[in-house]
């Protein structure tokens, strides 16, 4: 009985792997940071839309960090005030209800952007509705 050996060569370049890594984190920052948004604009309090409107992302890339927020004058107060009766489906701790229902697809959202990008490809963002 005799046993095949199979001999493979790898090439690997490092500055396009780090090139690709630091892109495909970028594009699930990105991706993430939208889903959130997405996510939280469909519980926000609304009544004229104004703090929906406000519904803002900053990305700081070479940190690996996005902030979502929303910077109406009253914003914190309508978040953080859990004795006040929103109605609509609406609700306070918008942002922070997101957060924790995206979370499953946020860490796809990682995964998914890594692998494109290490295959050469791009990745593509959801759309953020307005209304």
């Amino acid at each position: 009985m005799s046993t095949k050996v199979t001999k493979v060569k790898i090439k690997w370049d490092d500055i396009e792997a780090r090139r690709a890594a630091d892109e495909g984190v970028s594009d699930g920052l990105d991706q993430a940071a939208r889903e959130i948004l997405m996510a939280s604009n469909q519980i926000v309090p609304f009544l004229e839309g104004e703090l929906m409107g406000s519904g803002t992302i900053d990305f700081d890339l070479k940190a690996g960090k996005a902030t979502v927020y929303y910077d109406a004058p009253y914003a914190v107060k309508l978040h953080e005030d859990r004795h006040l009766k929103i109605r609509g489906g609406r609700s306070v701790q918008y942002l922070r209800k997101a957060t924790i229902s995206s979370k499953p697809h946020v860490l796809q959202y990682f995964g998914d952007a890594l692998k494109l990008r290490f295959r050469g490809g791009k990745a593509k963002p959801p759309v953020v509705p307005n209304a």
